[in-house]
């Protein structure tokens, strides 16, 4: 299991082992730790600069294969007490059975209720599912090459996915503070940036996946997730052909693609998963077709999804959630019932109290950080309109948005599904007895018509009177919007149709051309050869690597960036007097305790960017931070003496608030939820 070589390199290179590539395997170079990467096809190697040389290859099976051994050894021994207290053992197995028997027979009905009901799901669902599956899969292969894909904002989310995961390693299960940005001095980058595309990456990155791969399962996830959610969504009205025809719409729609392969913006690809579920998540709960079965669960359906926008993109999330409430008074005015409107309203309010935690500080502390960046320049949404014929036809490219019609990315709503919406205007007529589909359809066209409006220049009057709209930077990330109500009008031509041959035929038409229009797109330009060693935490914050364009999350004390990388220690003694020794330390992200000694009152700097909530305690007692210009980094006095000197990233009030009101959210859920089975007969 190990391979050891002497050698001479007279460039930069890397040092391949002709093995099969595992995480299991471990490199040293000259005695050191060397980060293992996987090269072409699948072998193991490390990067090496010029000079003599030794390195040595260890496999190591990791610690699983010990616990197994004493699985092994403990099975062995129990079994071996088993046999000899068999009967003792046969008597307390029986109690346990009649103890199980009597506790599993109240629930046994309720079993036979959830089985009969999933099976039947199954029956009748389970081709459809699959065939949802497989055209995600279809429009998401590229991502199972687990390589990091070429993009505009490609080489910004790894090194947030990895500054989000150290977060979590060391506790924080809200992280709020990125330590290594800014050149290890940090900013808040996650109080302002939606967390759940980092949530979902770090899911797959607990299995041993690199954080690269992590991103590429994330995103096949949640292209699954939109297909599935614009499935049951259009299913309730088209049937199971036209629900599968406007979810393949749905995936294969160019902004989807936009969105994954050019923008690479998973903020964007990750709210634009949740639209069609909070969709339908409404119309489950307020009940336009089923009045009077309110279920216990109806609630989440619809809130969850809402509470998912505001976690995954504050731009999205800015027009969708009003589109959302424009939808809910649709339902309420449909079944012409201050109730519907009431559980509409309900249903708005939890999803926006379970993500609470998140956009309020969000929203309250924006004005301690350098957002306004985001209006300036390139950035300025004056720049970014789409004129109406590139809605109808634009060439599909990979780069920029530009001032103008030529553009280097496309913004057309694809050829398949203007067809489609054509065809539906056509048809519309011949819909007489279903007067709330019919509403429905024009309800959908209508966003579609709100949507192009806001999206070119002829809006721009209302931009300039909207300040908060102006954050969008981009108006055509309205386009999200769109896309869904494109894909969704896709079904509404097989709700006409009469017969089952003439459904068929549609549906296979409809995938034939959604694929051979969108499968050309989606694909990245390229990739990557990028590691997750390249972007550990310690390159993070010596290459000074930036993870926004206008470095908008920046506190606004910080006014000139300091030169070099932040020290170890963080520690700097600015008083020409005295002296100062570190006698212990224990350094996190969001951490720092020290026992220091100091011959008399000096004044210390801490390498670390002062914003609101970090806090100083001296032997316990608290003591104020000052920043200091035009660095922005945190200062205090110290007394004379040897003193336990702590400082943490702790929550403001509005912080707390925020976390009382998404706890506040849940909790009422949990009395809805025990109340509606408390009422049950």
């Amino acid at each position: 299991n190990t391979y050891t070589v002497e050698f001479q390199a007279s460039r930069a290179c890397w040092l391949l082992l002709k093995q099969s590539y595992h995480p299991g395997w471990h490199a040293q170079l000259d005695s050191q730790p060397a980060a293992t990467a996987m090269l072409a096809p699948s072998f193991v190697g490390i990067q090496i600069q010029p000079g003599q040389h030794r390195a040595e290859f260890r496999y190591e099976a990791g610690s699983l294969r010990a616990w197994l051994r004493l699985v092994g050894l403990a099975t062995l021994i129990l079994a071996g007490v088993a046999e000899w207290q068999r009967q003792r053992w046969a008597k307390w197995a029986a109690s346990l059975r009649a103890l199980v028997a009597r506790i599993w027979q109240p629930l046994l009905p309720r079993w036979q209720q959830w089985t009969a009901f999933i099976s039947d799901c199954w029956r009748t669902e389970g081709r459809w599912i699959a065939a949802v599956l497989a055209l995600a899969l279809l429009a998401g292969l590229p991502t199972l090459q687990l390589q990091q894909m070429s993009g505009h904002d490609a080489l910004e989310y790894l090194p947030r996915a990895v500054e989000f995961y150290r977060n979590l390693a060391e506790g924080q299960l809200i992280p709020q503070w990125a330590p290594d940005l800014s050149s290890g001095y940090g900013q808040p980058f996650f109080i302002f940036n939606p967390p759940f595309i980092y949530y979902l990456a770090s899911f797959f990155h607990l299995f041993g996946i690199s954080l690269v791969a992590s991103l590429n399962l994330a995103c096949l996830a949640l292209l699954a997730l939109a297909g599935m959610g614009m499935y049951l969504f259009a299913r309730q009205f088209f049937g199971r052909a036209g629900g599968l025809a406007a979810s393949a719409a749905y995936m294969l729609a160019p902004f989807t693609l936009v969105n994954l392969y050019v923008r690479y913006a998973l903020a964007d690809y990750s709210a634009m998963a949740f639209i069609p579920w909070t969709l339908w998540g409404l119309h489950h709960w307020i009940g336009l077709d089923q009045a009077g079965k309110k279920q216990t669960w109806a609630l989440l359906t619809a809130a969850l999804p809402i509470a998912l926008i505001m976690l995954s993109s504050n731009p999205v999330a800015l027009v969708t959630v009003p589109a959302i409430g424009l939808y809910a008074l649709f339902l309420a005015r449909q079944k012409r019932s201050w109730g519907a409107l009431g559980r509409g309203v309900l249903a708005l309010g939890l999803g926006l109290g379970l993500s609470a935690f998140f956009w309020l500080p969000a929203m309250a502390e924006r004005h301690w950080v350098k957002v306004s960046n985001l209006l300036t320049g390139y950035l300025n949404y004056r720049n970014h309109f789409v004129y109406l014929n590139q809605l109808l036809h634009s060439p599909w490219g990979y780069g920029l948005s530009l001032a103008g019609p030529e553009d280097e990315m496309s913004f057309g709503l694809g050829i398949v599904h203007l067809a489609l919406l054509a065809l539906s205007l056509l048809l519309i007529q011949r819909l007489r007895n279903n007067a709330h589909v019919k509403s429905l359809f024009w309800f959908f066209v209508g966003l579609l018509g709100l949507a192009a409006f806001l999206v070119t220049q002829n809006s721009i009057w209302l931009w300039d009177r909207l300040p908060l709209l102006q954050y969008l930077e981009f108006p055509w990330r309205i386009l999200a919007l769109a896309a869904c109500a494109t894909a969704f009008i896709c079904g509404f031509p097989f709700l006409v149709m009469r017969h089952a041959n003439q459904r068929r035929w549609l549906l296979a038409a409809l995938l034939a051309g959604l694929v051979i229009t969108g499968m050309p797109h989606a694909k990245p330009q390229g990739h990557y050869a990028i590691t997750d060693a390249q972007y550990a935490p310690a390159v993070i914050a010596e290459t000074g690597i930036a993870v926004t364009t206008a470095l908008e999350y920046e506190p606004l004390w910080v006014q000139t960036r300091p030169q070099t990388p932040s020290p170890p220690s963080r520690l700097l003694l600015l008083s020409p007097q005295g002296q100062m020794r570190i006698l212990s330390s224990q350094l996190s992200g969001t951490q720092y305790n020290w026992l220091l000694e100091a011959s008399a009152p000096v004044h210390v700097q801490i390498a670390t960017a002062y914003f609101p909530g970090w806090q100083l305690t001296i032997d316990g007692q608290p003591h104020s931070l000052t920043a200091q210009a035009p660095l922005g980094l945190m200062e205090f006095s110290l007394p004379a003496g040897a003193h336990r000197v702590i400082v943490a990233f702790g929550r403001t009030p509005v912080r707390w608030a925020g976390l009382a009101i998404s706890a506040g959210a849940l909790l009422l859920w949990t009395l809805f939820a025990a109340l509606r089975q408390a009422a049950r007969p």
